[in-house]
């Protein structure tokens, strides 16, 4: 509990540098797929571009959920938003992938570049599409459970190819 709490302090005191620095503070909102199960899910993020730099701070949630089986992601990008050639932007973060199934539930660290286009509408309107992979590890618990013979259900540690479609809107 306390590592979440200075996680989210980080967070904010973080956010409030890069506001004060000139930064642009924008939120998106997303449905999408997790493509090789297939899996549907919305996600959610809060954009901090840093300075006058390209780069983007990204805290982020996906939710993914089918036939009883639910997978969250939780974690933070950094993008690389110089739109290299017509909107198209880079990144790679890492965070949290938790799943749960008929009771039972894992925790597990989880790295993840992306690649993703924006179609600006207007000044603070933005289209949206990402995808990401979510390279997922496996923890010492796992590999217990599995050498004493306890069954691991789904797919969790298996690495899960995201495609998200959005909105973005520009704060200030």
């Amino acid at each position: 509990m306390k590592k979440t709490f200075f996680l989210l302090m980080a967070i904010v005191v973080f956010s409030t540098i890069c506001n004060a620095q000139n930064g642009i503070i924008g939120i998106r909102g997303a449905g999408g797929l997790i493509l090789d199960e297939p899996m549907p899910g919305i996600a959610a993020a809060f954009d901090l571009k840093l300075g006058k730099a390209p780069l983007v701070f990204s805290p982020y949630v996906q939710y993914y959920a089918s036939d009883g089986l639910g997978k969250a992601y939780f974690g933070a990008n950094v993008q690389f938003e110089k739109h290299l050639s017509k909107g198209f932007y880079f990144g790679v973060g890492g965070g949290l992938a938790s799943w749960s199934y008929d009771g039972d539930s894992r925790v597990s660290p989880s790295f993840s570049p992306l690649l993703g286009i924006k179609i600006r509408l207007t000044n603070k309107l933005s289209l949206f599409g990402e995808a990401k992979m979510f390279i997922n590890t496996k923890t010492n618990q796992d590999t217990e459970d599995f050498n004493n013979g306890v069954e691991i259900i789904g797919p969790l540690f298996d690495n899960d190819f995201t495609a998200i479609v959005g909105v973005s809107f520009i704060i200030f």
